[in-house]
């Protein structure tokens, strides 16, 4: 039987191994042989499982492990105005970089976002985009982006990696060396996401006060 059809292991919440403790497989996942590999941070949680299957060519084993770090993370608030639109306030921290930002959005088109988000498989060739900040005078042109998320697919594990520019308004009257501007990547996954969809539509209706997405990254 093809790998591809061995049955997929469910996720252990404590390290499962066969034949490798986990700091042995993390080197040998992570490192060169002989090279001693830090730990990510020691805030991080290192799940692995290790199984075997038969295929045509005998019996292998498999590996599916995921690092979670609780500390990159992104929030999502929404303030809504009269008007179908509203505010979105987005907080974002991966890999000791971190920023707040916000923006207004048109509600419905959070709504078609969030909807969007919880498809399976996302496009890989045609990101998921929002974007909003100042627009060029008489344009619909975005001169100024302060708030900028870009969602799509990568490697063929289920990986997502979501793109995130947050930025201080530039004003007539300020200086353009004083604007705070930050780009960062937060890597995770299908589920993850599809928590963060449904959490996201109902903080657009009021429901809940905050979205939140937590980085996991597959190895």
């Amino acid at each position: 039987m093809p790998l591809s059809e061995a049955p997929a292991p469910s996720r252990p919440r404590d390290p499962v191994v066969t034949g490798m403790t986990p700091g042995l497989l993390y080197r040998a996942l992570t490192g060169p042989p002989g090279r001693a590999v830090r730990p990510i941070a020691s805030r991080c949680s290192l799940q692995v499982l290790c199984y075997r299957a038969r295929t045509s060519q005998g019996m292998i084993e498999a590996v599916h492990g995921y690092v979670e770090d609780p500390s990159n993370l992104l929030t999502a608030r929404y303030q809504p105005d009269w008007d179908g639109t509203g505010e979105l306030r987005i907080r974002a921290a991966a890999n000791g970089f971190s920023g707040e930002s916000t923006a207004w959005f048109d509600t419905l088109r959070l709504i078609e976002f969030a909807t969007a988000l919880d498809v399976y498989p996302l496009p890989s060739d045609s990101p998921l985009t929002i974007a909003s900040g100042f627009l060029t005078p008489g344009t619909s042109q975005l001169e100024q982006e302060h708030v900028g998320l870009v969602v799509q697919p990568i490697g063929a594990k289920g990986q997502i990696r979501v793109r995130v520019h947050l930025s201080t308004p530039l004003w007539p009257a300020t200086r353009s060396d004083s604007v705070n501007d930050v780009r960062l990547e937060l890597l995770t996954t299908y589920q993850r996401l599809h928590h963060f969809s449904v959490d996201f539509a109902h903080l657009l209706r009021a429901e809940v006060d905050e979205a939140r997405l937590g980085a996991e990254i597959l190895i």
